[in-house]
């Protein structure tokens, strides 16, 4: 007996094309992200280009490009610099030293002298910062490359780098209350506690 025809052929719905996810990050992490990958991926010439921050370079304009399509002139520029800064911390270096960074530019230069005192108990950090914060509403390029040397010769680690490019980013409007961070987070004093540990309740 043949077998009886389906009153319907139902097709299977078609699956839809596949298309890339977005990319959720920020435009200061993809350029984090990007001038970290230099170093891992040993891209000397690359990072040699962004040390020339008045010549126009392809390394350069790739790094004032995440900005965005929106960006001022003067956002892509912190982009630009940025990637110069970032450069210059690590000349002639294959060093991972928590690289993306840590802290605002003020924590870093916290970090800035020797074993004999540091930060706010170093003359020449405390100088720094003074000149980072005496600075008038446009953005102290020079001051910040000269800290970025002294953390480079102190094998300190350098600010975040996403961080310093929304704070100079900010900075472009508003720079006092980047100022006041950077401040805060360079003279505010840390403190141990004097408490005795207690082991099982008994005091050391």
């Amino acid at each position: 007996m043949p077998d009886t025809p389906a009153l319907f052929d139902i097709d299977e719905p078609p699956t839809p094309p596949t298309t890339p996810p977005e990319d959720e990050r920020t435009p200061t992490k993809k350029l984090s992200d990007w001038l970290t990958s230099l170093v891992r991926g040993h891209q000397n010439g690359t990072l040699a280009d962004l040390r020339r921050p008045n010549a126009r370079t392809v390394p350069g304009m790739i790094a004032a490009s995440f900005a965005g399509p929106d960006a001022t002139p003067e956002q892509r520029d912190v982009y630009r610099q940025v990637a110069f800064l970032f450069a210059v911390y690590h000349r002639g270096s294959t060093r991972d030293k928590a690289m993306p960074g840590i802290g605002t530019m003020g924590a870093a230069c916290a970090r800035i002298g020797t074993a004999t005192g540091r930060g706010r108990k170093n003359d020449g950090a405390v100088r720094i910062m003074h000149r980072l914060l005496a600075s008038s509403r446009r953005i102290p390029w020079r001051h910040l490359q000269h800290a970025v040397e002294r953390l480079r010769s102190c094998d300190a680690a350098a600010p975040n780098w996403q961080q310093l490019t929304n704070d100079l980013t900010t900075w472009l409007t508003d720079p006092d209350p980047v100022a006041d961070q950077w401040g805060a987070d360079f003279f505010t004093p840390t403190y141990t506690s004097n408490k005795p540990k207690t082991t099982n309740g008994a005091t050391k």
